[in-house]
């Protein structure tokens, strides 16, 4: 009986510990520069009287200062932070879809690291251009999330005294789910493209965009509803350990123990991020070949001997 490609995707295949372990270890090297960064210039701007004597609960004229303070003095450093996130982004997103298809479509032949490299340095490129296409659709988000945060936009008819609740709360905490859902869309969009690219073994942009988006529309719960489900709960979950761990006492052994949770959602994020590029890549075979791929073709056996005379 045949499963659907996000059951059989939960699965690991030839090349997914691998996979696993560089995106981790991608997440690793990304955050901690980013972190060390950034904790001296959030320390100092925290600590200022501007910030300090704003009040509660803090107006976001002073967390946009906070904010801007941290990226002026950080700068110097996060712009390597930014290139290096983009590079692992896109080399690993080709380096997975391509591994996938080889074994999900044509079976397992070659050793899975060699075909991770290849992949992605073959692929990283076209995997890029679909990732800016893509971005551009994120502009009528911001628009959206401007005219909701706005001062024009009245959200609910709170009385007159809660105008600060309703500006400083209701609003953004409404415009941000807004901007993160359409995000996830977005994202959705953009990884079954580079799935149909790597599949088809086409490298032009917009007939992936396209492909990605027939996709969307012809499978809305698996390629858009689960992605978007599960991106947004591995985010919170990261945001939450970071959050905690922020703010735990430290004393004693407790960093360590912090450390291991960090480490351990980073698995989990990891996970995922191959559950959906694997997902991604048995929809978008199954689409190629004209019918649902519901399992892994096994890769060819030897021929039989010839019978004996």
């Amino acid at each position: 009986m045949s499963r659907a490609p996000v059951v059989v995707a939960a699965g690991l295949t030839k090349g997914s510990w691998l996979l696993i372990l560089l995106r981790v270890a991608a997440g690793v090297l990304i955050f901690v520069p980013a972190y060390l960064a950034a904790a001296g210039p959030a320390g100092e701007a925290a600590a200022s009287a501007f910030f300090v004597d704003a009040g509660s609960p803090t107006p976001w004229t002073q967390f946009n200062q906070l904010f801007g303070d941290v990226i002026e003095k950080a700068f110097d450093i996060w712009w390597i932070w930014l290139l290096l996130a983009i590079f692992f982004k896109f080399f690993l997103d080709a380096a997975a879809l391509a591994c996938f298809t080889h074994v999900d479509r044509a079976g397992a032949q070659s050793r899975a690291l060699r075909r991770i490299f290849s992949g992605g340095w073959a692929w990283f490129w076209s995997m890029l251009r679909i990732g800016l296409l893509s971005a551009v659709l994120l502009v009528p988000a911001l628009v959206v999330l401007a005219i909701i945060v706005g001062p024009g936009f009245n959200i609910t008819d709170l009385p007159a005294d809660a105008s600060a609740y309703n500006n400083m709360i209701v609003k953004p905490l409404i415009g941000g789910a807004t901007f993160a859902v359409w995000a996830r869309v977005v994202g959705a969009l953009a990884l079954h493209a580079k799935a149909a690219a790597v599949v088809h073994d086409r490298k032009n942009s917009f007939v992936a965009i396209g492909r990605g988006l027939k996709t969307l529309v012809s499978n809305p719960l698996q390629a858009t509803v689960f992605y978007v489900v599960l991106t947004i709960a591995v985010t919170a979950l990261g945001a939450f350990v970071l959050v905690s761990w922020r703010n735990a006492d430290l004393a004693g052994g407790a960093w360590s123990t912090w450390f291991a949770v960090w480490i351990a959602s980073l698995f989990v994020q990891a996970y995922v991020w191959h559950w959906l590029a694997r997902s991604a890549v048995l929809i978008a075979v199954g689409r190629a070949d004209g019918g649902v791929v519901s399992e892994p073709r096994s890769a060819p056996g030897p021929e039989p001997a010839p019978a004996a005379a």
